[in-house]
């Protein structure tokens, strides 16, 4: 038994992998300008501090000032290319102290670029609390892209609807639960039935022509694994909202 569930799990791990892998290969035009981004204003700034070198008179605070934003710059694009090696690589869970904002930031980067190709906007409104929880960022991370991907095919497919998705945190606190941090990702597209609502976390359910079936199922065994939930919301109007539940810091701590 203990052998089986050994597999199981690296299994659904190399699936997880498999999952991160094909969505970094769609968000090739989005990795791309984040790196070359900052790595351009970089060299912008070393040029601009070797003018100000080379003047007559030096102009030494000129010059510190371009230094000071170039560096700022190749550490940005070094820490989106630590980001996405750690997306790449099949590495086992690291569990940490994460806030729902990290995790949104992560993701509202790599997936900003794919929104500006299809003129869309991302509205995220964060719990001013920034929610903490114990989890695996990279895994996480991968939870909300593929929600946010997901969302923005959606909204694709119906253009004359709000070519907006949201991100929304916060934390829910009802009467017999334990509180939680929350993340839901809204969008405005074709939404789906309740039949489909309840079939749409299953292994190889997909309603796209070319999908598998895996990136929702593996997105639930993910949030399983964190003591979460995920669900599927039918707002009022148009299209749908996943929500994501995780348990608080605080509240494993406790």
């Amino acid at each position: 038994m203990g052998e089986h569930f050994t597999l199981s799990r690296r299994a659904e791990a190399e699936l997880a992998h498999a999952a991160r892998v094909s969505t970094l290969g769609e968000l090739t035009a989005s990795i791309a300008h984040e790196v070359k981004q900052p790595l351009a204003a970089a060299m912008t700034y070393g040029e601009a501090g070797l003018r100000w070198l080379q003047r007559d008179i030096p102009d030494l605070a000129e010059a510190t000032n371009a230094m000071q934003h170039m560096i700022a710059n190749g550490r940005r694009a070094s820490d989106v290319i630590a980001r996405l090696d750690a997306l790449a690589r099949r590495t086992d869970p690291q569990r940490a102290l994460l806030s729902i904002d990290e995790i949104i930031e992560d993701v509202v980067m790599l997936v900003q670029r794919e929104l500006s190709l299809r003129l869309m906007t991302l509205r995220v409104d964060r719990d001013p609390s920034s929610p903490s929880i114990y989890g695996d960022r990279i895994q996480l991370s991968q939870v909300l892209i593929n929600l946010v991907m997901n969302g923005i095919q959606a909204s694709e497919a119906i253009p004359q609807r709000p070519q907006e998705l949201r991100i929304i945190s916060g934390v829910r606190e009802e009467a017999g639960r334990k509180p939680s941090a929350t993340i839901a990702v809204r969008d405005f597209g074709v939404g789906i039935t309740q039949d489909v609502a309840t079939k749409v976390f299953d292994a190889f359910y997909t309603t796209k022509s070319c999908g598998m079936g895996m990136g929702l199922s593996i997105c639930r065994s993910i949030i399983e694994a964190h003591g979460g939930s995920i669900s599927v919301v039918q707002p009022n109007g148009p299209g749908v909202s996943f929500v994501i539940y995780i348990p608080l810091a605080e509240e494993i701590a406790a």
